[in-house]
């Protein structure tokens, strides 16, 4: 199993008020990087393509209350994965974020995703930071 996660973010916000954010699906158009084209999504899934990559779709499999969410890939991913969004409540207004990606990767497609998966992540949690801070 591959795991691939980003920096551990500060952002200045309670985790229950990032916990409702990222619960929504639809929310989490506002945090993708200008390469990501063909959105839909509802409260529980969502589906896009990744310019020049893949067509992906996502759907929430667990939602631990302030602390976690567990997303993972949908039908139409043509890579099995696992995403967790995890929340680690500072202060009440304080909250430490992280994203994982976990994933089967063979030896090749990992070399050749790693970097763009976590430079992925990181974009995520910054936009993230940016919005809620």
């Amino acid at each position: 199993m591959t795991s691939i996660a980003s920096d551990i973010v500060k952002i200045n916000n309670s985790s229950g008020a990032l916990f409702n954010f990222l619960g929504d699906l639809n929310n989490l158009e506002k945090l993708m990087p200008e390469q990501v084209i063909k959105w839909k999504s509802t409260e529980n899934d969502c589906s896009f393509t990744i310019k020049g990559m893949a067509d992906l779709s996502l759907i929430i499999s667990q939602k631990i209350p302030a602390k976690r969410i567990v997303i993972n890939s949908g039908i139409n991913s043509k890579i099995r994965f696992e995403m967790l969004l995890d929340l680690t409540e500072i202060s009440n207004d304080s909250t430490d974020v992280r994203f994982t990606i976990n994933a089967e990767l063979n030896p090749i497609m990992k070399m050749m995703v790693q970097t763009p998966l976590l430079n992925f992540l990181n974009i995520l949690v910054q936009k993230l930071k940016d919005i809620h801070s």
